[in-house]
């Protein structure tokens, strides 16, 4: 049989890469959305769509903000990859630059503290702990 873990991963997989292609469609087809985005960047005569912000708020090593830039190209204007382990940031700077990745700024913060202070900053948040996410719900919401 299968593994459950792979099981779940492959699960994880297909649900980001449909949310990253729901993403892209509705980001670039629905006027309402682009409206609101050019409204909130302060230019309602910009013809160009705005790129969504992304957060990674528990980023290790940053290779998913990798995958983000590389997959979502210029929809991504700007994605923010933080760990609050310096040496988590180091190997991510690592993996940025390797991948020549310019819309990818590292960041060294408390996840719950960064989410808290960035209110209506981002436009998606990735968040996948390693234990339960239920202590980040809250702030989700606030978000």
């Amino acid at each position: 049989g299968i593994n459950a873990e792979y099981g779940k991963q492959w699960y994880q997989r297909r649900v980001r890469a449909a949310l990253a292609c729901f993403a892209k469609y509705v980001h670039a087809n629905d006027r309402k959305i682009l409206k609101r985005m050019r409204k909130l960047n302060d230019n309602d005569n910009n013809t160009q769509v705005p790129g969504l912000k992304v957060l990674e708020a528990l980023g290790a090593t940053g290779l998913r903000s990798v995958r983000f830039s590389k997959e979502l190209g210029s929809l991504a204007s700007s994605i923010t990859c933080n760990d609050m382990s310096p040496q988590a940031v180091t190997a991510m700077k690592r993996n940025i630059a390797h991948n020549d990745c310019q819309n990818i700024t590292p960041s060294t913060a408390d996840a719950c503290v960064l989410m808290c202070t960035s209110k209506n900053e981002f436009d998606v948040v990735d968040l996948d702990p390693y234990g339960t996410p239920s202590i980040f719900w809250t702030l989700l919401y606030k978000l």
